[in-house]
């Protein structure tokens, strides 16, 4: 069984597998709003990439303005 860091622990400093125990353990936080929170900034970097990996491609020319827009949101989110 794994140890679960201290509820005083940065939850950004944790490790996926410490942060998971963390979760599933009966300590009150992390909680639903981490967890969003976690999901929202997952998403936030997913964009990033897509958007970084289609400017420049001849094909999407037609969106290289959105998807520069979106890279660099994505960047201040993340």
């Amino acid at each position: 069984m794994m140890n679960t860091p201290s509820h005083t622990s940065r939850l950004g400093s944790l490790t996926v597998d410490d942060f998971l125990a963390t979760l599933a353990s009966d300590q009150p936080a992390p909680g639903g709003g981490s967890v969003a929170a976690l999901a929202g900034a997952l998403g936030s970097a997913l964009v990033t990439l897509v958007a970084g990996l289609t400017v420049g491609q001849a094909r999407y020319a037609n969106m290289q303005k959105d998807m520069i827009g979106s890279r660099r949101r994505g960047r201040l989110t993340a």
